[in-house]
């Protein structure tokens, strides 16, 4: 993953910090037995969660303990401060 990809990522959820949190996460709800969000032959968990990151929308909102990821069409593109 080039520079640019995690920056545009980090900017979409609020920063560096983060987004490193949100892929721990995610990392560890895959390691756990979580479903992949995304269709893929990957088998290494930070691969996945990667590609889920850049496939899905990801927003500020994403930093609650509930939801990791929103896969909805509906989800708003970014919350309000």
């Amino acid at each position: 993953m080039n520079h640019t990809r995690v920056m545009q990522l980090s900017d979409k959820v609020g920063g560096l910090f983060r987004l490193a949190v949100l892929m721990q996460k995610r990392v560890g709800e895959l390691v756990g037995g979580a479903p992949k969000l995304v269709q893929t032959k990957e088998t290494n968990p930070i691969n996945i969660a990667l590609l889920e990151a850049l496939r899905t929308r990801m927003t500020r909102t994403m930093a609650t303990t509930e939801t990791v990821y929103d896969t909805s069409d509906a989800a708003e593109e970014e919350d309000e401060d």
